[in-house]
């Protein structure tokens, strides 16, 4: 069956994209085998797994104008904004942790004297 063939074909040159950042490559596989929508929604995931976070949010968007009923692109979109979320918060608090590190107090800096002494004669 050809489309067999063609789907083989295009998945061991996908391979490479991964590497390479070959997205005009992939691009042009997908459109091979699937709507215009699905293969920019597909470009969406591999900019997502290469580290290229604001070309997927492109490609998905894409996606959605050709198809808005696609609910991978939709989904996916919503999943990036959750981790932009995520990552801004974890931001926050090592910001917030990083400011505060000159008033941490040692917990045995609390302790009067003679409890100190009582510890290290027990120990």
């Amino acid at each position: 069956n050809s489309l067999q063939q063609l789907n083989a074909e295009g998945q061991c040159q996908l391979g490479s994209v991964f590497t390479n950042d070959a997205f005009d490559e992939a691009y042009a596989i997908f459109q091979r085998i699937m709507t215009e929508a699905q293969a920019m929604s597909n470009l969406g995931y591999i900019a997502t797994q290469t580290g290229k976070k604001d070309f997927a949010i492109e490609c998905y968007s894409r996606a959605l104008d050709l198809d808005s009923d696609m609910t991978e692109a939709k989904e996916a979109l919503v999943q990036l904004a959750d981790l932009d979320r995520r990552l801004e918060h974890r931001k926050s608090i090592a910001s917030v942790t990083a400011s505060n590190a000159d008033e941490v107090i040692h917990a045995s800096s609390t302790v009067p004297a003679e409890g100190q002494n009582r510890v290290q004669r027990a120990n």
